[in-house]
């Protein structure tokens, strides 16, 4: 029997999810690849494989599924196309031409298994193909799929049932993708929602992305934690819960059992933190030095498909304090934050209820203090009464005064933050000053910082 052997590669995009097994297309006896509409998830060692062969009706079909790579690649091979004469970049068995002869592919990538055997390949232009389970379904037993219109994309909505999660998924129109927005706009809540916004679903979610909509993405750190996704501290991308996109934050996944997401950081002053207020509302710096909530990979590459939706939707990436909220504005959370002196003395501070406010004032929140270590009992994060208190305060900058002092605290003590009238505690000052100061930490005698972190959980 004449085989045909063709390695190739498609491209496809999806969230970081706890599964990486191989997705490949699975039908029996369909007129053409791309017709496919079931998935499943192939085990170690498997590929994607297509066989065309003639029904008993004499029509040709093809069998698609997961199949051995020491099957469909000629054993003691690294590479299934070490063997075979190369034909226009396409690797290919010779003896094999007739489109009447039986066929065989195997690839290993995501759904590249709907083009095989000189067959027409998914149109240049379409929507994502998004999972497509109405009903409630356990992680990882959807197996049907649909292609979406390109005015389309994923939903996926999880919802917990007798203490089990389960999720329905389906392709959406872009403007009315699960959230109680205004036409147009995708991930942008009314500005006038609180931390007291409830949901009866564990995630209700859009994303536009092939099999994005799998399960729901991790929307922060001690997600990725919780779902075993780490890999210990670094970059990671995430989906907050008001978004269609992902982003890249850093988390922490060492200090006190992990999941923390870093939004402030500070250690040798090669970052200038007296900035305006459409930059602290944007994000600067970089994550792998100093930053503030920078959160955006400036590399990262989106389909045509995804700047499609990205201008259609006139919404771009949150970052800095509109993303601040957006993370935290859903559930419980913890602030901490860590610092030290030029001596090496170090020290933290922790507090929860933390969460920040809507826009446009980005008002800083938190119940009281839960643990610390090397602070003081006084200038408490949590206090409210004293001058320098910034709880529930706004966000202020050199040009936005929105402290309550009759000058301008943040043009006075330089950089953005939350003032009163002015502050005990200013993470964002001045570096190598006494302006870059935490009371509670050096009182006394309130010497300067030589590093700091802000981070939430």
């Amino acid at each position: 029997m004449a085989v045909l052997m063709i390695c190739f590669v498609t491209f496809s995009i999806s969230y970081l999810t706890q599964v990486d097994a191989l997705v490949c297309l699975q039908c029996k006896s369909v007129l053409s690849p791309r017709m496919c509409k079931r998935v499943t998830e192939c085990g170690n060692g498997e590929v994607c494989k297509v066989q065309r062969h003639t029904n008993e009706f004499g029509e040709t079909v093809f069998d698609l599924g997961c199949s051995s790579s020491t099957v469909c690649y000629e054993t003691g091979t690294t590479n299934s196309c070490q063997k075979l004469l190369q034909i226009n970049n396409v690797c290919t068995n010779v003896t094999s031409v007739s489109q009447q002869n039986p066929c065989t592919q195997c690839c290993d990538i995501d759904l590249c298994n709907h083009v095989a055997c000189n067959e027409k390949d998914y149109p240049a232009t379409r929507g994502p193909i998004c999972y497509n389970c109405r009903n409630p379904t356990p992680a990882g037993k959807c197996h049907d799929v649909e292609f979406c219109d390109q005015d389309q994309i994923c939903k996926v909505v999880a919802s917990d049932v007798f203490g089990d999660t389960l999720y329905t998924s389906s392709c959406e129109l872009q403007h009315t993708c699960g959230l109680q927005i205004p036409p147009g706009i995708i991930g942008k809540r009314d500005s006038s929602e609180t931390r007291s916004i409830k949901s009866d679903h564990a995630c209700d979610t859009c994303c536009s992305g092939d099999l994005c909509n799998r399960n729901c993405p991790p929307v922060d750190c001690s997600d990725v934690l919780n779902l075993g996704l780490s890999r210990g501290s670094g970059v990671y991308r995430v989906k907050p819960w008001t978004m269609v996109h992902d982003v890249e934050v850093y988390c922490d996944m060492d200090t006190e059992g992990g999941g923390w997401t870093v939004f402030q950081k500070r250690w040798n002053g090669s970052e200038d933190f007296n900035r305006s207020f459409v930059e602290y509302e944007q994000g600067f710096g970089s994550l792998d030095g100093e930053f503030w909530m920078d959160c955006l990979n400036q590399d990262k590459q989106f389909t045509i498909m995804q700047w499609t939706i990205l201008l259609k939707t006139v919404l771009w990436v949150k970052k800095g304090l509109s993303l601040l909220h957006s993370m935290t504005s859903r559930r419980n959370m913890t602030l901490r934050v860590d610092m030290s002196l030029a001596n090496g003395t170090t020290g933290f501070d922790e507090y929860s209820g933390f969460y920040i406010s809507p826009p446009d004032q980005y008002n800083i929140n938190v119940d009281k203090r839960v643990n610390s270590s090397g602070m003081s009992d006084s200038y408490l994060l949590s206090n409210t009464v004293d001058p320098g208190d910034i709880n529930h305060q706004p966000f202020s900058t050199y040009d936005r005064d929105a402290d309550k002092w009759h000058l301008n605290c943040a043009e006075r003590q330089g950089g953005g933050w939350w003032f009163k009238s002015c502050t005990f505690s200013l993470l964002n000052g001045h570096y190598n000053t006494r302006s870059f100061t935490y009371f509670s930490f050096t009182d006394p005698p309130r010497e300067q910082l030589k590093t700091s972190r802000m981070m939430f959980r």
